[in-house]
């Protein structure tokens, strides 16, 4: 009787390991489904930024342009504008020549 009670022990001892590892076993694959669940999270947002910084790469190109431009536009006509108005406009500009 003895044995069998033993064995009994060892068993429900078995038992117990195995429904143990059974829980963890299943809060491992909760914890997987969450984290594959943030990586296409993370990856949505990821291809969300990179359409933001091509929009804002495109912008910036526009925007240099623009000031390429305007730049070029204020210097030529500094450059047709008689040197006595430049100096009328701009008297320092004359005390330091």
């Amino acid at each position: 009787m003895e044995r069998f009670s033993a064995s009994l022990d060892t068993l429900e001892q078995a038992l117990a390991a195995r429904q143990r590892e059974g829980k963890a076993l299943a809060e491992a694959q909760r914890e997987i489904q969450g984290l594959k669940r943030d990586r296409e999270r993370l990856q949505d947002e990821v291809e969300r930024m990179k359409g933001e910084a091509e929009a804002l790469e495109s912008l910036t190109e526009e925007v240099s342009q623009r000031l390429d431009g305007a730049i070029r536009e204020v210097r030529s006509i500094l450059d047709v504008r008689p040197r006595s108005e430049a100096v009328t406009a701009n008297p320092q500009a004359s005390a330091a020549e």
